[in-house]
């Protein structure tokens, strides 16, 4: 389920694409009818979480799911980056339980980013699961 998730959400620029999207998994196969309501429930959940809201909008820069370059060594995946007026927003998602890795890792993807444009970054982890948890890490 987490690769079928994060599939759903690499398509979702804005709000305005969520019923699209999980429409288009189910006419794809990857979902089925069944399955249509609590998909489409769980990533609207997402996007109109109160924390999250801001960063669907559709006057933003949104990469998701895009390669960073980290030179001499490999590369990074954030989920989900935003550029808006105030800077720079990261978002994770994740499918289970937390881990200390999961802070680790975007705090990983915040100072590489820092390194590339010179400004700070917010960070979100996004826990899915019958209930969205948002974490903000610092």
């Amino acid at each position: 389920e987490g690769l079928l998730v994060h599939g759903l959400l690499a398509e979702v620029s804005s709000t305005m694409d969520t019923s699209a999207v999980v429409t288009d998994a189910l006419h794809s196969g990857k979902i089925n009818k069944d399955e249509y309501d609590y998909y489409l429930q769980m990533v609207d959940h997402i996007v109109n979480h109160p924390q999250l809201s801001p960063f669907y909008q559709e006057d933003i820069e949104v990469y998701n799911e895009k390669d960073i370059l980290i030179p001499q060594k490999s590369f990074i995946r954030p989920d989900r980056v935003v550029k808006n007026k105030n800077g720079w927003v990261i978002i994770d998602y994740k499918t289970g339980k937390e881990y200390p890795r999961h802070t680790t890792q975007i705090k990983h993807y915040a100072q590489v980013l820092e390194e590339m444009t010179l400004e700070k970054s917010k960070c979100f982890l996004v826990y899915i699961g019958e209930k969205t948890l948002v974490k903000t890490v610092a």
